[in-house]
Formats: C-alpha cells, sequence, structure tokens
C-alpha cells in the first residue's frame, strides 16, 4: 500500500512540474496526507522533501515573473518548518541569494514589502463549535487556533456524545459571537437548540 502512495506522490509531482495541477493544489495534497505521517514515518522525508521542491519551485517562478510568491508559499514554509526546519533556514537563504543574484544583473525584484497578509486574524472572535465528531472539533479547533489565531472556542458535542439540554447549550454559546455547525453528525435536538 505505501509502495503504491509513494508512486502515487511520485505522479503527482511530475503532474505539478509539467503544470498539469497547481503547485498550490498539489501542496494542499501533501498537506492532507501530512495525517498519516505517525503510521508510515517514512513519509515525513518524503512530504518535506517535496514541501522543499515546491518552494523552490515557487520562489524562482516568482523571480522569473517579476512578482513576490504566492500567498500559499508562508503556509508552505511553515508546514516545512513543522518536518523539516533545517531545511527552512536553507530556503530563506536559497531565497535571499537568488533575489541578490537577480539585483546584481540589474533584473527587477519584486519588493516582499507589497505582501499583504490574507490569512484572517480570529482573535477576536469568541466561537461555538456545534456537531461534528470529537476528533473533527478537535482538529478544526487546533488549526484555527494554530493558524488563524483564534483564542476562544467552546465545543458543543452532539446528543450521541453527552447530554444536550437547552439551558446548558444556550450557557455555553450566549458569549461567542460566531457560532459554526458541523451538520453531519449532530442531532435533530442541537440543531433545534442553536436554531431557537
Amino acid at each position: 500500500m505505501w509502495q503504491d502512495l509513494n508512486k502515487d506522490l511520485d505522479n503527482l509531482i511530475n503532474f505539478a512540474r509539467q503544470q498539469n495541477i497547481t503547485f498550490k493544489h498539489y501542496f494542499e495534497l501533501l498537506e492532507s496526507l501530512e495525517i498519516y505521517i505517525n503510521l508510515q514515518p517514512a513519509l515525513r522525508p518524503s512530504i518535506a522533501n517535496d514541501y522543499f521542491s515546491l518552494a523552490i519551485n515557487e520562489i524562482d517562478n516568482a523571480l522569473r515573473q517579476g512578482e513576490v510568491e504566492a500567498p500559499f508559499f508562508q503556509d508552505l514554509k511553515r508546514a516545512l518548518l513543522c518536518l523539516n526546519s533545517d531545511s527552512v533556514n536553507e530556503l530563506v537563504e536559497y531565497r535571499q541569494q537568488r533575489r541578490a543574484e537577480a539585483s546584481k544583473l540589474e533584473i527587477q525584484v519584486a519588493s516582499d514589502e507589497n505582501i499583504v497578509s490574507t490569512t484572517p486574524n480570529l482573535a477576536s472572535i469568541r466561537l461555538a463549535l456545534v456537531g461534528g465528531h470529537k476528533t473533527t472539533r478537535r482538529e478544526v479547533t487546533r488549526e484555527l487556533c494554530e493558524s488563524y489565531g483564534l483564542q476562544n472556542c467552546v465545543e458543543i458535542a452532539p446528543s450521541s456524545e453527552a447530554c444536550v439540554n437547552r439551558s446548558n447549550v444556550q450557557a455555553k454559546i450566549s458569549n461567542c459571537n460566531l457560532i459554526a455547525v458541523i451538520t453531519g453528525y449532530m442531532g435533530h435536538d442541537l440543531s433545534q437548540i442553536v436554531s431557537d
């Protein structure tokens, strides 16, 4: 099975290189495979290497186009940092070196000052995450906290996991200014309470 997965990864990187899929889409595919790293430790260096290759390609492509790297580049660096922090240092050095070489040759290089963060900051949001499987709620909360700065999150388990009554749910969500409902795993009783 893992040999097939490695073969598929090789095919995907070739598709990305041939621009049959975008670098961003390939990054998103790789990112979705990270959850299997603990089951298959050999996957870690493989994904890290592909992240590194993607990042190098994105740096070169941005330089060629006279632009800054695409917004997903920052997410790519963060993902690489988690898998292989030494590679991020190499990447930063490579980028600085390539930009310096271009400047010496009087090739116009896009300024980093033009980069506008497209990542929303959720620090001011008080979120109620309602329904969904326990692991889904945990992973959604983790991602929102780590990547988007969410600080206040209340989880409301469905009736299949916990006792659900109107007063408890309303007490938990009363201070929230955003309620997100995972409808695929939530009973009608909880849905009605939140709706009311």
